[in-house]
């Protein structure tokens, strides 16, 4: 997690708040900041109350550099090189605990103060490093999770909806966003949605163009969402969560379970230009392509099979995949072949009295069948 806020007090105590919670969960360990303590240092607080001799925090921190760092005075030229002049104090002020002792802070009409009256001192922890995006103050909060006993996904939905608004309530102004493994995927999940759908649209068109059809191929495609199913039914059977590979399995699979469903339309199509009947068309369909579709599939699952059986490391990254495509295309199957024809018969009908309908309204120039006698 990524918590940004103005207030630099309130982001450290939020962060270190959100760690507590984040390893209060199973299979969370490591938890870490961002904002890493750095060495000791001396640190200068301007006391209340000076505000009215025109002195702020920034007047305090400017004179103090001047005179420790030092001011550029001028730049002399010595031959061929250039001597920059600074003016501070001498090397045995600048050094020891005492460095700010005897020191004076000038003030607008040019009266000194004694540093010791005007600001006040102690020593503490800097910070290692000090990380802003759009002007706020950012921390990162972010560990290690084994996947084996816990899903960084759940984990990430469970904070952001029980323990994130009452932080936010907590510590006004606070704000928060996703860093690390899991801003990745939210991003990949964001390109697999545009992926799908240019996929999909892409299947459609090149079913509709030969088959001169706009119903058939949505038949034909009513078996990616059973291939869906299927692929979500096989990671509960196994255990495994649904993750960004098995994502991208399933956008894959979308573009194999359509083979089964386009060999039985387009027999029933042949049979029908032979002059068939509808029914007995679909029948002939059924027992015809019934052992071609099923070989296919299971021949195909049983190629997939030893990579989701496989216990080695290197495979554990496949995994996922093989099972969205093996279970998918084994539970698509069974669907299509009672959902193909079915669709097919009652798609016919309902564009057959659509038409009807349309003639009857319109007149004749509305075309008597679609695409000759397809759908």
């Amino acid at each position: 997690f990524t918590l940004k806020a103005n207030d630099s007090k309130r982001l450290h105590l939020a962060a270190q708040e959100l760690k507590s919670i984040l390893a209060t969960y199973d299979g969370v360990h490591d938890v870490q900041l961002s904002m890493q303590k750095g060495n000791k240092e001396l640190a200068v607080e301007l006391r209340e109350g000076f505000a009215f001799l025109g002195l702020n925090s920034g007047d305090l921190a400017r004179q103090l550099r001047q005179g420790f760092h030092g001011s550029e005075a001028q730049t002399l030229q010595l031959g061929k090189d250039e001597v920059k002049v600074r003016i501070r104090y001498p090397a045995e002020e600048r050094k020891g605990s005492d460095a700010f002792a005897g020191k004076y802070i000038r003030t607008e009409d040019g009266s000194a103060i004694p540093l010791s009256e005007v600001a006040r001192k102690k020593m503490d922890y800097g910070y290692a490093n000090i990380d802003r995006v759009d002007g706020y103050r950012v921390v990162e909060v972010f560990a290690n999770v084994n996947k084996e006993t816990a899903e960084p996904q759940r984990i990430i939905t469970d904070i952001e909806s029980l323990h994130i608004p009452s932080l936010q309530e907590k510590y006004p102004g606070l704000n928060y966003g996703l860093a690390g493994e899991a801003m990745e995927n939210q991003e990949s999940l964001q390109e697999l949605k545009r992926g799908t759908i240019l996929a999909l649209l892409l299947i459609f068109v090149m079913m509709a163009i030969p088959l001169q059809s706009y119903i058939q191929p949505l038949i034909i495609m009513a078996a990616v969402p059973f291939g869906v199913v299927g692929a979500i039914l096989g990671h509960f059977l196994l255990g495994l969560p649904v993750s960004i590979l098995s994502l991208c399995g399933i956008i894959a699979l979308s573009g194999v379970v359509v083979n089964d469903s386009l060999v039985m339309v387009d027999f029933i199509n042949g049979r029908r230009r032979a002059g068939k009947p509808l029914l007995d068309a679909v029948r002939e369909a059924g027992s015809a392509r019934f052992r071609a579709i099923l070989l296919t599939s299971l021949t195909t699952f049983l190629g997939l099979l030893p990579m989701v059986l496989e216990k080695s490391l290197q495979a554990q990254f496949l995994i996922p995949m093989s099972v969205s495509l093996g279970f998918g295309i084994l539970f698509a199957t069974s669907v299509t072949l009672v959902l193909v024809p079915t669709l097919y018969v009652g798609g016919l009908h309902v564009s057959t009295e659509l038409l009807g309908a349309l003639r009857k309204w319109y007149g004749k120039s509305v075309p008597k069948s679609i695409g000759g006698e397809r759908l």
